[in-house]
């Protein structure tokens, strides 16, 4: 980088991750052939769902959240275990 695009890198702000580690964007940890959900962004939605006495836009929403990547595990268990005790 320094020789051809006359470019320096910033030695403590540098993170060399692998391939297999996947690329963390927009609440998702993205791999080659799929997506996970990150930690803290479930942790947040079973909290704000938690905050907002699960109403129903809010499940709906966070309900329609796993459809994007995989996570229908995560999906059952916010059906099963919190939109099923409020029905």
């Amino acid at each position: 980088l320094e020789s051809k695009l006359v470019l320096m890198l910033h030695p403590k702000k540098v993170q060399l991750a692998t391939f297999s580690s996947g690329n963390d964007f927009l609440g998702w940890i993205h791999f080659s052939d799929h997506r996970i959900l990150r930690t803290t962004a479930k942790r947040k939605m079973f909290r704000v769902i938690m905050e907002k006495n699960s109403k129903e836009e809010t499940l709906q929403l966070y309900l329609g959240l796993p459809e994007h990547g995989n996570a229908q595990k995560l999906q059952q268990v916010v059906i099963k275990d919190i939109f099923g005790h409020i029905h």
